[in-house]
């Protein structure tokens, strides 16, 4: 995972701190919800989380001989949300405002994944997408 913190001018005070286990996703079933990083913020003032997509498609390695991989997976096929049970919104690569706030000592903010298949173009192989997080002031 990509962190990305900006700070535009010196007395401003802003951290992001992430959980960065990688997540790895369950085996396909239509669609599959998986718990992603936490992310905590201790910021001076205002500020706010986006979160996009690296890529406009996953990158996919073949693994099985004579079956490729879909070269063409969309980033939207990662849906993202802050609720382990949603509701759940498309990953893009232009940023999306995951939460925002005021002043904080410490705010968690607990990211959760939910990647959709396609029986008729998903074939089988490694998938990978990078996700962005990128902390700013509003």
């Amino acid at each position: 995972m990509d962190v990305h913190a900006v700070i535009p001018y010196a007395a401003t005070f802003r951290c992001l701190a992430l959980s960065l286990a990688l997540a790895l996703l369950a085996e396909p079933a239509g669609f599959v919800a998986n718990t992603g990083p936490t992310a905590t913020v201790k910021s001076n003032r205002a500020w706010r989380l986006q979160i996009s997509a690296a890529a406009a498609t996953w990158t996919a390695t073949n693994t099985q001989p004579g079956v490729n991989a879909r070269p063409n997976k969309p980033a939207a096929d990662l849906e993202w949300g802050t609720a382990v049970g949603g509701p759940f919104t498309a990953l893009s690569v232009t940023p999306a405002t995951a939460k925002s706030g005021s002043a904080t000592a410490g705010t968690p903010t607990s990211i959760f994944f939910q990647t959709m298949y396609s029986w008729g173009l998903d074939t089988p192989g490694a998938y990978s997408l990078p996700v962005v997080f990128t902390l700013l002031a509003p």
